[in-house]
């Protein structure tokens, strides 16, 4: 499975700190509301206050997120080699892009840009140590390859 930093809703407990633009904020409370996250950060308690955070960006060390044994950081991914089952090389990983029902990997290979939905069936083995990504498709898929 493919994990993205946006995955943890446990990184938003009260407490939590993320760094940002140099500083570094901690939640004070957080609640939901129609399916989002409403958080409010210490020293930044009115609606004035909250305009000073529009538009940042939150981050978190890896350290803090622990990965299954089945998972991978998405952009941990980019540069992979693609393979197929037999060990035929068929391209790198140039991005991982979100889905409606699932993440997609995008393989750049010889006969252009393929994207290939990130599930079991299709990509069967990552390997993480040795940077090597399997595919299981179904015959066409990748055009004139090799």
């Amino acid at each position: 499975m493919l994990r993205t930093e946006r995955d943890d809703l446990s990184l938003f407990a009260s407490g939590a700190t993320f760094e940002t633009s140099g500083r570094v904020l901690t939640i004070e409370r957080v609640r939901r509301h129609h399916g989002n996250l409403i958080v409010l950060f210490e020293g930044f308690s009115d609606r004035d206050g909250a305009e000073q955070l529009r538009g940042l960006e939150l981050a978190v060390s890896r350290e803090r997120v622990r990965l299954d044994v089945d998972e991978w950081w998405a952009n941990d991914l980019v540069g992979c080699r693609v393979v197929d089952r037999s060990g035929m090389e068929l391209g790198a990983i140039v991005a991982v892009e979100d889905g409606v029902a699932h993440a997609r990997i995008v393989v750049e290979s010889p006969s252009g840009r393929v994207e290939v939905p990130f599930v079991d069936d299709l990509v069967p083995e990552v390997d993480a140590s040795t940077r090597v990504v399997v595919v299981d498709l179904p015959d066409g898929w990748w055009g004139d390859v090799g």
